[in-house]
């Protein structure tokens, strides 16, 4: 391949796009505004205008987020975002050729977006806010590249199309209005003459004005009652709003935030190595660590940071260009790219909380600043090498593969983690989109109940469901239900709703769990015949006589433990999708388990097939290093010994706080309660327990204090840890 011919580049680069965007076509929502609008939020637009003042929620912002979020089946959704994405590039890619006469520096700037661009949660444009953000600013970037070549042949159709163009883009949100400054400097920079000039600022002005008057009268009539787009700046505000501008405006520059993706707890459970045990790992020990666990990873990662080398190479096969000072006013436009997009958010109090309060380092503008950075990278490269001397340039070679292969390596092999997590948060949706197809949920009647808390959990990495639904009089998975399939099924997460409804309603236990590790989905439906309230205060204890066992994602082979008068049964399944589970005696639903399960990890039997010791759900999944294994808790949780006769045991643990030193754990089993006083290095409990025949709970109270995280980092709830978890039996 000839690296300089433009046919064999733009191959190369679709083939890189295509390998590190198609993961994402099994990703699904990651942010609770996407799962909300997918239902009915843009349905009624005069509300959600006048609630807000914004008047383009009326016309294109509305009518396109609805489209967008009808659009299915998921896969169907993502691959149209993902080609909206491409087009981002490639029209931004022909915007730099137009603004530098430079193929090399479009080419680097296009390459270097794709290979640094790292992944984040929440209002990342990537996986979120479908084509809102991301069609407009296509839209955008071909309106100045048309600004600059109407400038240039002294055209005012292209002039014209260019006011469109802008127009159109501008009614999707309010970066677009501040990036305005953009068309100034392509208005004033480029050569023409001063009559055309004015002219043409008028017409890409003009449309601007009408609309920010209508915008404005608008927001007269109907002021704003939303936080998010009402300027709130004083002088005391001055200092932090310009912090969150610099947040939110560099954190997408590759490297700015590589410690917090890779040591953060948030995505351990998804990655193929150990994450680094400090979050002030210096970027060099970080690479280092990363390629100690090469072959944990994905090899097609890895090897695509070779495409990192094609740049000092394209650079040597080109010739020289020689930056004058007035090219050099490109750093202008790099900036204003950069900055701009992300002025609206700082101006208000609930973005400058969230950068400086909740640690949240970017925003919806960080996705456009993105552009901005690669270009930034790019154009100095390039001009650095248009001043060495020949002798130098292999000197300058060398350092361009030195700086981006780290980069660009790190970036794919935390995008690895990324996109596993988004995979696996959304198999929650997954799996009740396939519940709603089962014969069993067909033949459910209309007005029926599912008590289901489990799926109003917040599981790691997934968009948090709230359980009330935003102006609806019923919570998010009744709508969910009544969306997808016309019938209306109440869902419950409350433990008072349950009793309530329980006396008078035909009401159904219904049970998620879902591996972290693996895809594997369980679903346990029964009808509930009987409830009893927990004298611990947790949820109660449920009971019915048939569970349907519905296995979403399967394991090739799993064992199902549930339990009956206080003894555990097992039932080994095989290439089962759907099995039932019966008796004649009430069957306690709370129990239901399966194993093998990378989550719900169960060590080996005490004794025999019968006894059986499993955590909680109040446990999180287990995490491992070396020749140590541990489980985060929440506030209160259990270890449930099950034993098929009595027997004695010595159980050894390992405490750790969870925020505070001097936490204090309480445990008991039955009458035996002991109050145990954890430090950061850890207490050791070792306790004999007499166990009888059936369940054994051990339970775990913390009187501590959880760690507490930003609203877009760690979800869980984290009291203390249980580490390296054994018992031995005593004869």
């Amino acid at each position: 391949m000839v690296l300089t011919n433009k046919s064999s580049l733009f191959v190369a680069f679709l083939i890189l796009f295509a390998v590190l965007f198609a993961p994402y076509i099994w990703t699904g929502y990651t942010a609770s505004d996407d799962m909300h609008n997918a239902l009915m939020e843009y349905n009624d637009f005069v509300d959600y205008a006048t609630s807000q003042g914004r008047i383009y929620f009326l016309f294109l912002h509305g009518i396109v987020a609805l489209w967008a979020h009808k659009i299915s089946p998921m896969p169907l959704l993502k691959i149209v975002t993902i080609l909206v994405i491409l087009s981002n590039i490639l029209s931004f890619g022909f915007l730099v050729k137009r603004l530098t006469f430079s193929d090399t520096i479009s080419w680097a700037t296009m390459f270097l977006w794709v290979l640094t661009l790292k992944d984040y949660w929440d209002f990342y444009l990537i996986t979120t806010s479908p084509l809102l953000y991301t069609l407009p600013l296509t839209l955008f970037f071909n309106s100045l590249t048309l600004l600059v070549i109407g400038i240039g042949k002294s055209n005012y159709k292209y002039i014209f199309l260019s006011s469109l163009l802008y127009f159109i883009s501008i009614q999707f949100s309010e970066i677009f209005i501040t990036l305005y400054v953009l068309y100034l400097y392509i208005l004033f920079t480029k050569n023409s003459w001063k009559k055309f000039r004015i002219k043409s600022a008028s017409i890409i002005t003009l449309p601007m004005v009408l609309y920010l008057m209508a915008y404005v009268s608008f927001r007269k009539v109907y002021p704003s009652h939303y936080d998010g787009n009402t300027i709130a700046l004083s002088s005391k505000t001055l200092f932090d709003s310009i912090k969150t501008l610099w947040y939110f405006s560099t954190s997408s520059f590759p490297g700015i935030k590589y410690s917090e993706i890779l040591t953060g707890e948030r995505f351990s459970a998804f990655s193929p190595f150990t994450y680094l045990p400090s979050q002030n790992t210096n970027p060099f020990r970080a690479f280092v660590y990363i390629l100690k666990n090469l072959g944990e990873l994905n090899p097609i990662w890895p090897m695509l940071t070779i495409y990192a080398i094609l740049f000092p190479f394209i650079i040597l096969k080109t010739k020289n260009y020689k930056p004058s000072i007035k090219s050099l006013g490109i750093l202008l436009f790099i900036l204003g790219l950069i900055f701009f997009p992300n002025l609206p958010y700082c101006l208000t109090a609930k973005h400058r909380s969230w950068a400086l309060e909740y640690n949240i380092r970017l925003y919806v503008g960080s996705y456009v600043s993105s552009f901005g950075h690669a270009l930034l990278i790019a154009f100095l490269l390039y001009t650095a090498k248009s001043y060495f001397s020949h002798k130098f340039k292999f000197v300058l070679n060398v350092m361009i593969v030195i700086t981006l292969v780290p980069a660009s390596f790190i970036a794919l092999a935390t995008n690895q983690i990324i996109i596993k997590s988004k995979r696996i948060s959304h198999l929650k949706w997954y799996s009740v989109d396939r519940f709603i197809e089962t014969t069993t949920f067909q033949n459910m009647l209309s007005d029926s109940y599912i008590y289901a808390p489990s799926l109003f959990t917040k599981n790691i990495g997934s968009a948090i469901i709230h359980p009330t639904f935003w102006g609806f009089e019923n919570n998010y998975w009744t709508e969910y239900i009544l969306n997808k399939t016309g019938k209306k099924v109440g869902f419950i997460w409350d433990n008072e709703g349950l009793y309530n409804l329980f006396k008078h309603k035909r009401i159904f236990y219904l049970k998620y769990t879902q591996g972290f590790r693996g895809e594997e989905q369980f679903l346990f439906l029964s009808k509930i015949h009987k409830i009893e309230s927990n004298i611990n205060g947790d949820n109660p204890n449920i009971y019915g006589y048939n569970v349907d066992v519905f296995s979403i994602k399967s394991l090739p082979e799993y064992i199902l433990l549930y339990n009956i008068n206080g003894k555990t049964y097992t039932r080994k399944i095989s290439h089962k999708n759907n099995v039932n589970i019966s008796s004649h005696q009430l069957i306690h639903l709370n129990s239901i388990s399966y194993s093998p399960d990378t989550d719900f990890h169960i060590p080996a039997p005490m004794n025999d097939d019968d006894t059986i010791v499993s955590f909680s759900n109040e446990f999180y999944w287990l995490e491992e290093e070396a020749n140590r294994y541990w489980r985060w808790s929440q506030k209160n949780s259990s270890i449930r010994l099950y034993c098929s006769h009595p027997l004695n045991v010595k159980i050894r643990l390992l405490l750790y706080p969870g925020f505070t030193n001097n936490n204090k754990v309480e445990i008991s089993l039955g009458n035996t309660k002991k109050e145990f006083t954890i430090s950061e290095e850890g207490t050791l409990v070792e306790e004999v327990y007499h166990l009888t025949e059936g369940i054994n709970t051990l339970h775990f109270k913390s009187k501590g204090t959880s760690i507490t995280f930003p609203p877009n980092g760690d979800k869980r709830e984290l009291y203390f840890r249980v580490e390296n978890f054994n018992y031995t039996i005593l004869k």
